[in-house]
């Protein structure tokens, strides 16, 4: 099974000559299953090893949204000038 990158991020798919952006959610149940498989990879599929690689999860969720919201208040100000 596939893990599913949080956040969520744009699959692009070429669709007769053009790119197609797809938004690909993550739920709870998903997020648990990769960060159980992450653990696993990386040999420490402890309790503790799961809550720090959720926390990391949620940082880079925070992050990219953060960050989305950045880039998104640059395109709406250079629309406004």
């Amino acid at each position: 099974m596939p893990v599913r990158p949080w956040p969520p991020r744009r699959a692009s798919a070429k669709t007769g000559g053009g790119v197609v952006n797809k938004e690909t959610a993550v739920n709870e149940q998903d997020k648990a299953q990769a960060v159980e498989r992450a653990a696993r990879l990386l040999g420490r599929d402890d309790q503790a090893s799961r809550l720090a690689l959720g926390n990391l999860w949620e940082e880079a969720f925070e992050n990219g949204r953060l960050a989305a919201l950045d880039e998104l208040q640059d395109r709406f100000c250079v629309c406004m000038k």
